[in-house]
């Protein structure tokens, strides 16, 4: 989906060693299109700098959520999609472009954004 939403090349995918990129099946499907599988030893953070702090965003985006609307665990699903989609429309350093805007080549509105837990 990457590569034809994007037109470009998946050329290395991190792991920690999941289950789900150690089977035979994603082996050779890595193999026979050319994708180099970098694994990063479980419990070492620190070498997947750019997707732990991705994660670590978004999860304190989650407790803020929870925090700020009162809410119950239950729906830590929903702020947690949540947050990714307003990671992926919020400005990045240093070049201050969108994630989103770059995924798909074009600027999109953001008006229809609204706080997390708001009353509709």
């Amino acid at each position: 989906m990457a590569e034809t939403q994007t037109g470009r090349e998946i050329k290395r995918i991190r792991s920690d060693g999941g289950g789900e990129h150690n089977s035979n099946a994603a082996t050779a499907f890595y193999r026979t299109t050319g994708i180099e599988l970098l694994l990063v030893p479980p419990g070492f953070h620190q070498q997947d700098g750019r997707g732990e702090r991705v994660y670590l965003t978004i999860l304190n985006l989650v407790r803020s959520y929870l925090t700020d609307c009162t809410l119950p665990p239950t729906v830590w699903a929903e702020a947690a999609l949540d947050a990714a989609y307003i990671q992926n429309r919020t400005p990045c350093k240093p070049s201050g472009s969108i994630p989103d805007d770059l995924w798909y080549g074009k600027k999109k509105s953001h008006l229809h954004l609204q706080l997390f837990g708001c009353q509709v």
